[in-house]
């Protein structure tokens, strides 16, 4: 899954490592966010996107819980 944020600023990436990798553009920095640290269940993110005028990410994965992180890498 990809998708930019609305001023082009992030790239957000989810992955089927079970994490969401989120860019920025003109720093280069690279934060990510776990869905779900649990090895037993496979939770790979199945759809994500950033939310519009906020910078928060949702992801949505294969354990059927939608998580919600902000664009700095914490939890909201």
């Amino acid at each position: 899954m990809l998708d930019f944020s609305h001023d082009s600023a992030l790239i957000v990436l989810g992955l089927d490592d079970k994490t969401v990798r989120i860019w920025g553009m003109n720093s280069c920095d690279l934060k990510v966010l776990l869905t779900d640290d649990n090895p037993n269940v496979d939770t790979g993110v199945t759809s994500m996107a950033i939310l519009p005028n906020v910078c928060f990410v949702a992801a949505g994965s294969l354990d059927t819980i939608t998580h919600l992180g902000c664009c700095d890498g914490h939890a909201p």
